[in-house]
């Protein structure tokens, strides 16, 4: 890999320059935002057509065996190896010769995820009882056979997730930031009318649909700008080689990220359906700001800070990652207070519908709330993975990741029979900040220099302004919210307006410099 950091070889045409930050972070952003959105809309028809029943928990559980493999074959070459070898081939041989590295891998990693999908379909009912070993029998050949339907959908993800990477790596985030919605929307129709004739079969139809239409959309983008496609597998490429050596690491890495939501299902199995399903809604839920911060924020900036690491401007390349860890920190633990106030109200109003029952509710709710630092710890993983990626370091986040692993494990495996689920949800919060705590304990060895006592200090100013925030929610609720305002849709709008307002005037008033840097550091 000494290419990689070989500055004579590599000559960048265009380096995003910081004025293409802020666009960059908001067409993400509203891609996560539009996608979250149908998101939600999707787990609410998903929730008032099957509540918590079993059969919608034997789809959650199906579902888990066609994501892992699409995260493990196609997820483990996009951000951590691809983009960063995809810039230099491109910046130094041309297009032509990106277009090459490009079609060797999607084949590849077709090839390969062709022949995982057919071995998971003949062990499918193996897999199912490893990861749910609590459901009847009923359930369980309910499960075999929505995971049989939908293995068919990694072979389409595993195409678009490399689309996605293509078009991150030259700078085009409109196409990927749409495929989700088109994805949730499938869903969503599925959901709606495919489920009254076909049942929870029909929520599987969708997902394969939808998986179709994620890589479509992809592909019109990419034909657009000149993609040659060859069916070529060129192992021998040096290149090839080189994405394959810096994706391994990362795809135990995601295996270990995928394991943790598969211990949430494994142990809330031993407990009840019901608990399967309450786990995978509360995900979602607080999966929102993670996707509208940590991923958003991070997808945006990863190809900046790449640049600066392999043209060695390490100056620039530390104060552009501390910067943007500042501004992760600045939106995720208002984020985190935010959900954490609101927890009740939000949780009703999104799933309370149809078979969705108010005991559901409360359970989800509470869930939601033990899972709320999840928000904190996985937004800035989101953007300590990528430091760490960008220096050509794919191995240390996959450390981090056993770690948080063998973490969720240990503390169910102990606690779950004395606390039942509560101990599960806890253990994936712990989990999540033994997982972040690591990374930034590492950052050193690698010789990545941050201001730490910059960085907690913010993160104390950011605390106690959202702690006022809190305070200033629950005093329009009281006072004004639960005495004149009957709607809930509209009293949790109100209150959610109150909170982002009262924080950023709040900031600004108490920390007027700091939230001018922030402020400056989008804009500049």
């Amino acid at each position: 890999m000494p290419e990689v950091f070989d500055r004579s070889h590599i000559m960048i045409k265009q380096i995003i320059q910081y004025k293409k930050i802020l666009p960059a972070i908001s067409i993400v952003g509203l891609g996560f935002v539009f996608a979250r959105l149908t998101g939600i809309i999707k787990t609410i028809v998903i929730a008032n057509q099957f509540g918590t029943s079993p059969e919608i928990a034997a789809y959650w559980v199906a579902f888990r065996i066609p994501d892992l493999l699409f995260n493990l074959l196609a997820g483990a070459t996009l951000s951590a190896a691809f983009i960063p070898i995809f810039n230099k081939v491109v910046n130094k041989e041309g297009d032509r010769a990106g277009w090459e590295l490009s079609s060797s891998i999607i084949n590849i990693l077709t090839l390969v995820t062709l022949i995982f999908c057919i071995v998971a379909f003949i062990f499918t009912a193996f897999f199912i009882n490893i990861i749910a070993p609590g459901l009847n029998q009923e359930i369980n050949e309910l499960a075999i056979d929505l995971t049989r339907i939908m293995l068919a959908s990694p072979i389409f993800f595993c195409i678009s997730g490399m689309s996605t990477g293509i078009l991150n790596g030259k700078n085009h985030f409109i196409a990927p930031a749409i495929a989700p919605t088109i994805y949730n929307i499938s869903i969503i129709f599925g959901a709606m009318y495919l489920s009254s004739s076909s049942g929870v079969q029909g929520l599987a139809f969708s997902v394969v649909i939808g998986s179709i239409g994620h890589l479509l959309v992809q592909l019109f983008v990419l034909r657009g700008l000149g993609m040659e496609w060859s069916p070529s597998f060129n192992f021998k490429s040096k290149n090839v080689k080189e994405v394959i050596t810096l994706a391994l690491p990362r795809t135990i890495g995601l295996a270990a990220n995928q394991i943790n939501l598969i211990i949430f299902i494994l142990f809330a199995s031993k407990i009840s359906e019901e608990n399967i399903n309450a786990f995978n809604y509360a995900h979602m839920f607080i999966m929102l700001p993670v996707a509208l911060i940590g991923m958003s924020v991070s997808i945006a900036i990863f190809p900046k800070i790449s640049s600066l690491f392999i043209l060695k401007k390490f100056k620039e390349f530390h104060e552009y990652s501390e910067k943007t860890i500042n501004l992760i920190i600045f939106l995720s633990i208002p984020a985190m207070i935010g959900i954490l106030s609101l927890a009740q109200p939000m949780t009703k109003l999104i799933f309370e519908h149809g078979q969705f029952d108010p005991n559901s509710t409360i359970l989800v709710k509470n869930i939601v709330i033990l899972f709320t630092p999840i928000i904190f710890a996985f937004s800035l993983t989101e953007i300590f993975s990528r430091i760490y990626y960008a220096a050509m370091d794919t191995k240390t986040p996959v450390v981090a990741t056993v770690i948080s692993v063998i973490i969720n494990v240990l503390i169910c495996s102990f606690a779950v029979g004395k606390f039942g689920y509560q101990s599960i949800a806890v253990a994936g919060s712990i989990a999540a900040l033994s997982e972040l705590s690591f990374l930034i304990y590492r950052l050193k060895k690698k010789g990545i220099i941050m201001n730490y006592q910059h960085i907690l200090a913010d993160s104390m100013r950011v605390l106690i302004v959202s702690f006022g925030m809190y305070l200033i929610i629950q005093l329009i609720d009281n006072i004004i919210v639960k005495k004149y305002l009957v709607n809930e849709f509209l009293s949790l709008f109100v209150l959610i307006l109150v909170g982002i307002i009262s924080y950023f005037a709040l900031f600004r008033i108490c920390f007027k410099q700091k939230y001018s840097s922030i402020i400056h550091f989008l804009k500049a």
